[in-house]
């Protein structure tokens, strides 16, 4: 996948700052860090499969187009209970600082993740850009 096909899930002002962000980290020989927030928990294991999928699908995306990927449904998720959860959220916030970027996979159910408003509210102050992005299954 290329990276026009990515910026076609973004708006036209968050494209810029994307492309930005992956010029100068090939002007300066690092990759480019992105966290991927999205709701992940919900009542129905049904729903919290299908999160999971869509924040899995945007973090390929990103892979592919040349990103390093930090995405916490993938790997938290994997110690299932046996690891203090407010332990691992901490450490997913201080990965996310020093991302260069943050994708919000919007849903229905974001509002409803204390996790993802955390997350966003984190990038925000540490003014880690934040890109909304849709994602369809």
């Amino acid at each position: 996948m290329t990276q026009g096909a990515m910026l076609d899930w973004v708006s036209d002002k968050d494209k810029d700052g994307i492309r930005h962000i992956l010029l100068e980290g090939k002007r300066s020989g690092r990759q480019p860090t992105v966290f991927i927030i999205g709701a992940l928990r919900h009542k129905n294991k049904i729903q919290q499969e299908l999160n999971i999928l869509m924040a899995r699908k945007l973090a390929r995306k990103y892979w592919e187009d040349g990103w390093a990927v930090i995405c916490p449904h993938l790997n938290g998720g994997a110690f299932d209970g046996d690891l203090d959860d407010h332990r691992i959220m901490a450490g997913h916030l201080v990965l996310l600082c020093k991302c260069d970027l943050a994708a919000v996979v919007k849903n229905k159910w974001l509002d409803e993740s204390t996790g993802s408003k955390g997350e966003i509210e984190m990038a925000d102050t540490a003014g880690v850009p934040i890109v909304w992005e849709e994602v369809r299954l």
